[in-house]
């Protein structure tokens, strides 16, 4: 399932450990589906570890603010070209 996958994608790209996340909303573009999720942690912020080849950066933020971001923000340049 969706919530699955980004249960495991975050343990993957970033090392944080969640079993509960908050679909906030989702939509289709292209051939994908987009679903953003809310995960509060209180995990220490220099915990982090990317994923070497699949996460170059993390920004910590409100659900309101997640929301409010472009896909620009939320997905790689490269990424966005195979989704449109």
């Amino acid at each position: 399932t969706p919530i699955e996958c980004a249960i495991r994608e975050l343990r993957e790209e970033t090392g944080i450990i969640s079993e509960t996340l908050e679909q906030l909303d989702w939509s289709c573009g292209g051939t994908a589906i987009h679903c953003r999720f809310l995960c509060v942690t209180n995990c220490a912020k220099d915990s982090i570890k990317f994923q070497q080849g699949e996460t170059c950066d993390y920004r910590w933020v409100t659900a309101q603010e997640l929301l409010a971001m472009p896909d620009t923000e939320l997905i790689g340049q490269e990424m966005l070209k195979h989704v449109r």
